[in-house]
């Protein structure tokens, strides 16, 4: 199953970037103009904020961000998430800097509930990690560590502590995460419970040391 899903987030990449090709558009804004060595329009490369020293909380490790999830990132995101322009991922990842001291054995993508990914296609943190995978090829991505065993509403309207409730059983860890330093991949992060939920489920397997990376960031919440 694991390879099969790898197969067809990797299809719809190199699809994306057929249909969506990266060196016409600015991947944010989505118009065809000149475009600077970084990839993206001159007004979007002074509108994004790239984000750096995340805060995060235990069970987590460790957290890296690649922007703020800044007004002029909505439309990008939402793209990437909904209507399969999974070639955003590269430029999510891109800017994405691993902390030195982060040993990492797997990266693992937050997991849809399967009914969920067949109805959208695909996991956007899926096509994340292949693209993390791609700048970092000695990353070993592993779909089968952790999945998500319940179909929930989305979480955006919810609260911190809302979110922490429903998400605690929602996450199993296979335990073959016992002694593995993890590496989660998520696209947006609002209120760290999903991250945390992970976490906590990898870790009652035995996992050493989870990190997460993510492609956005939310205002930190207060807690």
């Amino acid at each position: 199953e694991g390879r099969r899903k790898a197969t067809v987030a990797d299809l719809l990449t190199r699809l994306s970037r057929v249909l969506f090709p990266e060196d016409c558009c600015c991947p944010v804004c989505d118009r065809e103009l000149l475009l600077r060595p970084d990839g993206l329009c001159a007004q979007c490369a002074a509108a994004v904020r790239r984000c750096d020293a995340p805060s995060f909380f235990a069970p987590l490790d460790g957290l890296a961000v690649s922007f703020w999830y800044d007004p002029v990132l909505h439309d990008a995101m939402h793209r990437f998430k909904y209507q399969g322009q999974t070639y955003l991922a590269r430029f999510f990842m891109r800017e994405l800097t691993l902390p030195a001291d982060w040993s990492i054995d797997r990266v693992v993508p937050v997991p849809m509930h399967p009914l969920k990914e067949y109805l959208r296609g695909y996991n956007p943190p899926d096509a994340l990690a292949i693209a993390l995978r791609e700048r970092c090829p000695s990353l070993q991505v592993d779909r089968s560590l952790l999945k998500k065993t319940r179909l929930t509403r989305s979480q955006t309207q919810k609260t911190a502590s809302e979110r922490r409730n429903i998400l605690e059983t929602v996450y199993l860890a296979s335990s073959k995460t016992a002694g593995l330093s993890v590496l989660l991949i998520d696209d947006v992060v609002t209120t760290r419970s999903t991250l945390m939920a992970c976490a906590d489920a990898l870790k009652k397997q035995g996992a050493v040391r989870v990190y997460a990376a993510c492609a956005c960031s939310a205002v930190p919440p207060k807690f």
